[in-house]
Parts: structure tokens; sequence; C-alpha cells
């Protein structure tokens, strides 16, 4: 049985070095301090509906008007500030972080927003109320 804790409690630390060593950490929020690309992941719901996140805006092809892009956001996350650029729209707001329930809620564009905080290896998901999703990979180091 002491090998079983043994090996229990050297699992344990491995998985938190190695959390850790990855720019993650269990105090998320330092975690999300910086410069982030946030890609919108789109969801296909049938062969004419998709469904993306609200903060996410379609930006129509200069060269052909029948096309349309998701363009990429970039973020930067500091103290209790984030700065949200997309589109040629830039916008600084304030943000809570829940420590209890892993999410920040903020306000862009006259909506309030609240997204959950999910970790990848390299990666943060920022998944809304509805399900939608966006991808942020840091540009800052």
């Amino acid at each position: 049985m002491k090998i079983l804790y043994s090996f229990l409690f050297s699992w344990s630390i491995f998985t938190i070095s190695n959390v850790n060593a990855q720019g993650i950490s269990y105090d998320a929020k330092s975690s999300l301090e910086g410069k982030w690309i946030a890609n919108c992941a789109t969801e296909f719901q049938d062969k004419a509906t998709i469904k993306h996140c609200e903060i996410c805006q379609f930006v129509v092809d200069k060269n052909d008007s029948s096309r349309a892009t998701l363009e990429d956001i970039d973020m930067e996350f500091s103290g209790d500030s984030l700065a949200i650029s997309t589109n040629g729209h830039s916008e600084k707001v304030h943000y809570d972080f829940d420590s209890n329930k892993n999410t920040i809620n903020f306000p862009y564009n006259k909506i309030e927003h609240s997204f959950r905080i999910l970790y990848s290896v390299k990666q943060v998901i920022l998944e809304d109320n509805e399900g939608s999703a966006l991808l942020l990979t840091r540009t800052d180091q």
C-alpha cells in the first residue's frame, strides 16, 4: 500500500510541475496575464446554419463579396482589464474572474459576456454559456 501512495504522490507532483512548466498554473487569473490571439471556433449546426461566439465577427472579402471569414481577435489581459481588438475596433474593458467557477465575465460591444476557462497544453479555451468557443494562443512568449 505504501508503494501505491508513493506512486500517487509522485504522479501528482509530476502533474503539477508539468502543468506549471507549460505556463498554466493553478492561479488561473495570473495564467491569463499577457497577449493572446483568439481564433473563433465555428459549429456547423446543419448545411445552412453555423454558430460562433458573439464576439467573433465576419469580415467580407474585399475581392469577393460572396465570401466572408471570421476575424482573429487580439486580447491582452492585464490586472483586471482586458483589451480586445478585432477588425479595426479596439475596446478596453474591466473583467471579473470567479475563481470558484473558473469563469470570466466582461462587457464588450455593450453585451455582457461570460466564459468558462478550459486549459490545454499550450492554449486556453474560453467557452460561452451556449457552448461556443474561442481558442486562445499566447503571443508574448
